[in-house]
């Protein structure tokens, strides 16, 4: 399926009534602890949670996208797997990647890939989308599904997955989104390194290392000071108004 195609694509989710779900993002926000359920028939997850056949017997999951590269083991536990090799490191050909997927998680949820050839809708199937961590690669599968799926700009797909669970997508993968996002839909829905990413955190959580590295040393230095002012006799301190 092209990406032209994909488009055209709608997940039928008007008046679907919400899962009950102890995975309900209510309950665990944000947590990359839980499996997320971002629709009631989609969650985003880590590899533990692929893992956890109690745990996915519980969330009913039927089909298991795995966005990761090696090996996956085939397991006979009924569930659908498939495994789309993502790159953690941004490289992969996202085009590639979601004409892949888009189909099996089209046919996973019981929504037609192809509106001509209909299959029946499929209300019970769920669908685990999950990488190592649930972060990055899933992640930016997931936000592409909704882009594509149920018509979302970046911006608002991007959000929708945030405001559910803590994602932080490489900054290769958000450039290559914000290309599908003008393809889509004619313009950009966000500004050039708007969105976090790896290496904007990576930026400032070193520029917040740098800080308290220097406010240590300052410390340090007083502290030294001190000292060795009181080793000379002197008294250093503070100097109070009474």
């Amino acid at each position: 399926m092209a990406m032209d195609d994909v488009s055209a694509l709608r997940i039928a989710t008007e008046g679907e009534e919400e899962a009950e779900s102890e995975f309900d993002p209510a309950s665990n926000p944000r947590s990359l602890r839980h499996c997320t359920q971002i629709r009631p028939s989609l969650f985003l997850g880590a590899e533990s949670h692929a893992d956890d056949a109690a745990l996915l017997q519980r969330m009913g999951i039927t089909h298991i996208l795995a966005c990761v590269g090696g090996r996956v083991e085939t397991r006979e536990d009924g569930i659908s797997h498939l495994r789309v090799p993502m790159c953690d490191r941004g490289v992969s050909d996202l085009d590639d990647v979601f004409d892949e997927a888009f189909p099996y998680i089209a046919e996973a949820i019981g929504i037609p890939a192809d509106p001509d050839n209909s299959p029946p809708s499929k209300p019970g199937n769920k669908i685990l989308i999950h990488c190592k961590l649930g972060v990055n690669r899933s992640a930016a599968m997931t936000v592409g599904w909704l882009m594509a799926a149920e018509r979302m700009t970046l911006r608002d797909a991007h959000d929708d997955v945030a405001s559910k669970r803590d994602i932080l997508m490489h900054d290769s993968y958000v450039e290559k989104l914000r290309v599908l996002d003008e393809r889509l839909y004619g313009r950009h829905s966000t500004d050039p390194d708007e969105l976090p990413c790896t290496s904007k955190v990576m930026h400032e959580a070193m520029a917040e290392v740098a800080r308290d590295a220097a406010g240590r040393a300052e410390s340090a230095s007083a502290t030294e000071a001190v000292a060795a002012g009181e080793e000379a006799g002197l008294d250093l301190s503070p100097v109070r108004d009474d």
